[in-house]
């Protein structure tokens, strides 16, 4: 009887393939994972070759991450006002823009650090516009029953990004140089904005003075609601945790294929495919382990496991033993992250849900920067194996702390109906797939008043009942 509930819960989670927009939205997904991994594993076995530093490697990871602090707030707050699929169709063309001036670049012998970082930099603030609207745009596309499942699997574009990309990068580079990589990146990237353009348009959800300015205001509603909410509060502090510490493994993953196994690109690539085996595997059974486990607990058991074997990744010096690991670390962050944004989705109500995706986003790549340096900078002082070790324990210990700290937390989960619950108890009101006619209820930070639909006013006001929870 177990292993039979168990085959139709796995079952569940592919439900939504079925949905032909879906699929031709993954399809783009996964070129644009593999367009994106293969660009930035060019552009860091040039740089590193060029330098040999690892504190290089962060610079250029930072690059790419540090766009995330300037334009995750405009692009969740036009995710919200407007139709997301546009959004990500107009950063697309605008990253295979950039990706091309790099292939110019390559061409003409020019890739140094600072090209390097420019173009990192570049195609970082474009895929920084397009992650939170298609992480609204899958919300809204399919039915509310469905979301946990589509968002789950959307997180094969990082998985088969990772494969296509880290084999595709490292194998190019190794025989062509960049310009071999560039031009599969490139192609890659164009692929995918073509898909995007098939993909309908959909009505924008409904906000308050959608037609104004961007401002802190817009920051304002988002964190005055995440302030009432504490289960998007840990949500936040474990994603800064793991942003710290555990995600320093893109900065030294280069080094431990250079200085723990004595690799070379190929190394690299190897490595960096591995991960992306881990992150299939873990969006091929997210779903399934979340309606079992239940997703709070998913949450805190997937970025344990994952800081434990990244500590473990400092210790290894056999290939065989971290590829093992590089599964199981990437595609426990995978169910981490996915699991995360989830909730944060089910949590938060549908009209500010793009808002308050991108205050998480902000805080987690914000936070990233400064793990990403501080890990390039120890890794050559101490060494890349001593770092992981140490980021390992400490993320593993803010588990621990959130785990005892705020035990309700493990109660945590998401409905079939796509609501977040409690226990019993109904935390929001079932995430919406196009826009409720009628003027919209404020939340807290708007300055704007409106009549209140019962149900709406109860979604946005849930989160206080948190507070009283046992």
């Amino acid at each position: 009887m177990t292993a039979s509930v168990g085959g139709r819960d796995f079952g569940r989670g592919f439900g939504v393939l079925h949905d032909p927009r879906y699929r031709r939205f993954l399809s783009g997904a996964i070129l644009y994972g593999v367009a994106l991994w293969t660009f930035q594993t060019v552009m860091v076995l040039a740089t590193l070759e060029h330098t040999g530093s690892a504190t290089a490697v962060s610079i250029l990871t930072i690059c790419v991450t540090l766009p995330s602090l300037v334009f995750t707030l405009p692009a969740g707050t036009l995710a919200d006002r407007r139709d997301p699929r546009t959004v990500v169709l107009v950063a697309q063309v605008c990253a295979f823009a950039c990706v091309g001036g790099a292939l110019l670049a390559a061409a003409a012998n020019q890739i140094s650090l600072p090209v390097a970082a420019a173009a990192i930099f570049l195609v970082g603030c474009f895929d920084a516009f397009s992650n939170v609207p298609a992480m609204v745009y899958v919300g809204r596309l399919v039915e509310p029953r469905m979301m946990a499942s589509a968002l789950g699997l959307s997180g094969l574009q990082v998985g088969f990004g990772r494969i296509g990309g880290g084999v595709a990068g490292g194998v190019a580079y190794q025989l062509g140089g960049p310009v071999a990589g560039l031009a599969i990146a490139i192609t890659a990237l164009g692929l995918s904005a073509s898909i995007v353009w098939t993909l309908p348009r959909l009505p924008r959800a409904n906000v308050t003075a959608a037609a104004g300015r961007f401002g802190l205001g817009d920051m304002r509603v988002a964190l005055a609601w995440v302030r009432r909410s504490p289960p998007s509060i840990a949500i936040i502090v474990l994603g800064m945790a793991a942003a710290t510490f555990v995600y320093g493994y893109f900065t030294l993953l280069p080094i431990f294929a250079r200085d723990l196994l004595g690799g070379g690109s190929a190394t690299l690539g190897i490595l960096t495919s591995a991960g992306g085996v881990g992150v299939v595997i873990g969006a091929l059974v997210i779903d399934a382990v979340g309606r079992r486990v239940g997703r709070g607990r998913v949450v805190l058991a997937s970025l344990a496991l994952a800081s434990l074997a990244f500590g473990a990744l400092g210790v290894s010096r056999f290939l065989p033993l971290s590829i093992v690991l590089m599964v199981l670390m990437t595609g426990c962050l995978g169910v981490y992250r996915v699991t995360s944004q989830l909730l944060l989705q089910a949590l938060a109500p549908g009209r500010i849900r793009g808002r308050v995706l991108a205050t998480y986003e902000l805080t987690f790549w914000g936070i990233f920067t400064l793990g990403a340096l501080a890990a390039g900078i120890l890794a050559d002082a101490y060494g890349a194996g001593a770092v992981a070790i140490a980021f390992g324990l400490v993320t593993a210990g803010a588990v621990v702390l959130v785990a005892v700290g705020y035990r309700v937390f493990r109660a945590l989960d998401v409905d079939v109906e796509g609501r977040a619950v409690l226990g019993s108890h109904v935390l929001s009101d079932a995430p919406a797939v196009a826009a409720a006619p009628g003027p919209a209820p404020r939340l807290p930070g708007e300055s704007t008043p409106s009549a209140a639909a019962p149900v709406e006013r109860a979604a946005a006001e849930a989160p206080q009942a948190l507070t009283d929870a046992p």
